[in-house]
């Protein structure tokens, strides 16, 4: 590929990240256009329930574009591109489910809407965070939800080489593991949407976190492959809780008018947490390898045996998250509980 091209396709790249995630603060406010109170909780799961139902239902749509046939099927027309021909129809099947949105979803407004020029946007972030201390908890939960999604986004970012590295799983074995966490994540999401409409945010959150630490723990410890394969279904229930509970839980502290700004700082960590968490993932397999000074000191204070060795580093690593994980819930716990029912829309005093 000449390096010209090269450079244009990182740019596209750029444009395309940028694009997206400048818009998840406005796709996440936009819930308390569609819903309030109790119903923006439901809301909240079954989107995410229909965003996993998607990334389903998308990769099997996309499926005959890259191979040419579909589960051993041959598609008519279609030869196959490679990875290549993924691109196209996610742009097309991008912007048809984004329809339905620009069309018939009809925003609540809340303030008198005015431009704001690039920098003065990126001041107003700032600005943001200042403000933080006028709603109480707010700062604490955008820090303890950084560790939850620290986390997370490192746990879906190396599932796939933990299964093959410790676990042994074959390729098929693990599309199979996959497939039932993204699965579970379905019904997860969607059953407590149901429960939040009842229960505390607070104490769901909690519940959601334990659960994530147990499961951390075991995945460090256990071999056995049919609680391996339980574990996964537990994984993708409480992927698909946190973030149904997270953005409900964000916004019944805060205004309703200050939703795109505190969003706009949920994204941002959760960003952040994207690009810290694989890092230290990667500095603990390093540092625990088993011809490194702390892999060898390991080995000898827990009595590991050889054979065991090549596993210990991605063990280790899988720890750190679940005390990453004990670490936002410590900051979780003074984070005020809404009324521990759905609130009425909330307005500013000042």
């Amino acid at each position: 590929m000449p390096a010209g091209a090269l450079v244009v396709l990182l740019a596209l790249f750029v444009v395309a990240n940028f694009s997206y995630e400048a818009g998840q603060p406005f796709y996440n406010a936009l819930l308390y256009s569609v819903a309030d109170g109790a119903q923006a909780r439901l809301v909240s799961g079954v989107g995410v329930a229909l965003g996993y139902v998607g990334s389903i239902v998308g990769m099997i749509l996309v499926l005959p574009f890259v191979t040419g046939d579909l589960f051993g099927l041959d598609v008519p027309l279609l030869s196959g591109w490679g990875k290549a021909g993924a691109f196209l129809p996610t742009a097309v099947l991008f912007l048809l489910f984004a329809i339905p949105l620009f069309v018939w979803v009809r925003e609540r407004p809340v303030v008198t809407p005015r431009r704001a020029g690039f920098g003065e946007a990126y001041r107003e972030v700032w600005e943001g965070i200042r403000q933080t201390r006028r709603y109480p908890g707010v700062l604490r939960f955008l820090i303890a939800d950084y560790f939850f999604e620290d986390a997370v986004a490192t746990v879906i970012l190396n599932i796939g080489l933990y299964c093959s590295l410790v676990l042994l799983m074959d390729d098929r074995q693990i599309t199979g593991f996959l497939t039932i966490s993204t699965a579970t994540a379905v019904v997860g999401s969607f059953v407590i949407g149901k429960l939040a409409v009842r229960w505390s945010l607070k104490q769901l959150m909690r519940a959601i976190v334990v659960g994530w630490v147990i499961v951390l723990v075991l995945f460090a410890f256990v071999e056995w492959r049919p609680l391996v394969w339980v574990l996964g279904s537990v994984v993708g229930v409480l992927l698909g809780g946190l973030w149904t509970v997270s953005r409900p839980l964000l916004a019944e502290l805060v205004p309703r008018e200050e939703l795109g700004r505190f969003f706009g700082l949920f994204a941002l960590s959760g960003r952040a947490a994207a690009v810290i968490g694989p890092l230290i993932w990667t500095a603990i397999v390093y540092s625990f390898a088993p011809e490194r000074y702390l892999g060898r000191v390991t080995a000898a204070l827990f009595n590991i045996p050889a054979e065991r060795l090549a596993s210990l580093p991605y063990r280790v690593a899988v720890l750190a998250l679940a005390a990453m994980m004990v670490a936002g819930l410590v900051i979780f716990r003074k984070v005020p509980d809404p009324a521990g029912r759905p609130s009425a829309p909330r307005t500013s005093h000042g």
